[in-house]
């Protein structure tokens, strides 16, 4: 396909995200001597060494770089811990290893309009295969988030084999990158993949990265960079609109460098699709005032959302959504679109937003396992089926259920049946009811969201029904209902 590329900015989107003056003594002194920003160095690589700007999201007050410190600590503490205490590894919890892998086809499959599919390769690298509309025709445009391919060193390995090698990627239209972190940008992965892609396909991807990647990306001469911050939009010919939108993150390789690039969401608008997919990258819960930003402008049907990290959650919530999070946006996102004043019923509610788990079963961060979101999912889904009403405090049953969720999951539950009490939908003979019951929601939850295997092909779109979870099997000990 021949199109341009042009920069803009998204109509009626105010972005969160605060670019500040780097005026911190190194970057000082760097700026004084004429020091230059990027240089190759043994072990690193291509290295920032100063940036002109720092980033950081609205009211972001934490001290990110000591919690990645007391995060790291906690990681190393809990490896050497796993030597010696059998349940304590990574896949602790026994599990059929048959069923963590899939192995669908990773060439783009027909061309649908209104369906697209997702290949999930492992933690955020995702596959999307999405139409648009060339010309008249339906043809395949295709997208990959986040290549990291292997482990990210000896400390942090990688406990679950990809999906596929870059080498067998299909053709990528265009790359997108969340942020600069090490388990969603790695410069060797992408230069196997230019290097495949022009070798296989004669192709040369275009690449989005946050405000201050690209100048990395250029320096070690790679083409078709586009940098973007919360707020613009690449159009894509006259048949898809990429965005970057806010999340809560932050950004860094090393010590020296955080902050000093910026870090997005991205929403991607096909003109052959009906609602918009939204990528999320790494972040934590977006505020009401941000995700307002956000649906007003875009019509998200379609929520790739990470899952996790579980553990550290005094760390980590400052910077990342736990599996739990992923369920209560998916509920947001479903909000959203019945604001339009349109009857739906509850058959139609179920099909309003799909949602797929990546960020998870991947690498270890702290004291993590395999199924952590698989754990954490029954949990929710477990308390939320044995609520027989929306009151929590009525109701002493869900008292009791509540109280062996964590403190986090005990928040989702309580803010889905918050909003889920605010949705209108018809029933089969034509009674409006105002509120989704707890075990409808349950319902709702189960046939329109889904975790998919490493190395399965999920197609979504009009006509696709009952995603399921695809939970691996709960073994958490707690005296909870059977999914």
């Amino acid at each position: 396909m021949d199109y341009s590329v042009t920069l803009s900015k998204v109509g009626g989107y105010q972005p969160f995200i605060q670019e500040m003056v780097n005026n911190g003594l190194w970057a000082k002194l760097c700026r004084k001597y004429d020091i230059p920003k990027h240089i190759w160095l043994p072990l690193l690589g291509y290295t920032e060494l100063w940036a002109e700007h720092v980033y950081r999201y609205k009211n972001d007050t934490a001290n990110h770089k000591n919690e990645a410190t007391r995060i790291f600590l906690s990681t190393m503490y809990d490896y050497i811990k796993s030597i010696f205490v059998k349940n304590n590894s990574y896949f602790s919890i026994p599990v059929d290893k048959s069923t963590i892998y899939a192995q669908d086809d990773i060439q783009p499959q027909e061309i649908k309009e209104n369906v697209f599919s997702s290949y999930w390769v492992g933690h955020a690298t995702q596959i999307y295969t999405i139409p648009v509309r060339y010309n008249s025709e339906i043809r395949n445009f295709t997208i990959l988030t986040d290549p990291v391919q292997g482990s990210l060193s000896f400390l942090y390995p990688r406990f679950t084999n990809e999906g596929a090698q870059v080498q067998d990627y299909p053709e990528i239209n265009a790359l997108i990158y969340s942020h600069n972190h090490r388990d969603h940008f790695d410069p060797e992965t992408l230069r196997l993949l230019c290097e495949s892609q022009l070798k296989l396909y004669n192709n040369s991807p275009i690449i989005f990265v946050p405000k201050g990647l690209g100048a990395m990306l250029n320096a070690m001469n790679f083409k078709n960079v586009f940098e973007m911050m919360p707020g613009d939009v690449a159009i894509l010919g006259d048949f898809m609109k990429i965005a970057s939108v806010d999340s809560r993150h932050w950004s860094g390789r090393c010590i020296h460098d955080s902050h000093t690039t910026a870090f997005h969401s991205v929403v991607i608008q096909s003109n052959a699709m009906n609602g918009c997919i939204y990528f999320a990258g790494d972040t934590a819960l977006l505020s009401n005032e941000e995700l307002d930003a956000i649906t007003k402008c875009f019509d998200i049907a379609y929520s790739m959302q990470p899952g996790g990290p579980d553990d550290n959650r005094v760390d980590m919530e400052s910077t990342h959504q736990s599996s739990a999070d992923g369920l209560l946006m998916h509920v947001r996102f479903i909000k959203a679109r019945t604001q339009d004043g349109t009857s739906y019923s509850f058959g139609e509610l179920s099909e309003l937003v799909k949602t797929l788990y990546m960020h998870t079963k991947t690498f270890k961060l702290g004291p993590l396992h395999f199924n952590d979101t698989d754990q954490s999912i029954h949990r929710v889904l477990n308390a939320l089926q044995a609520i027989h009403s929306n009151s929590i405090d009525e109701n002493d049953l869900a008292k009791d259920i509540l109280s062996v969720l964590r403190p986090h999951e005990q928040v989702v539950v309580e803010e889905i049946l918050a909003i889920a009490s605010t949705i209108t939908f018809r029933k089969d003979d034509g009674e409006v009811v105002h509120g989704i019951p707890a075990h409808d929601i349950v319902e709702l939850l189960t046939h329109s969201v889904r975790i998919p295997k490493i190395g399965e092909r999920t197609d979504l779109g009009e006509g696709i029904h009952e995603l399921e979870m695809n939970l691996q099997p709960y073994s958490g000990g707690d005296d909870l209902l059977a999914c």
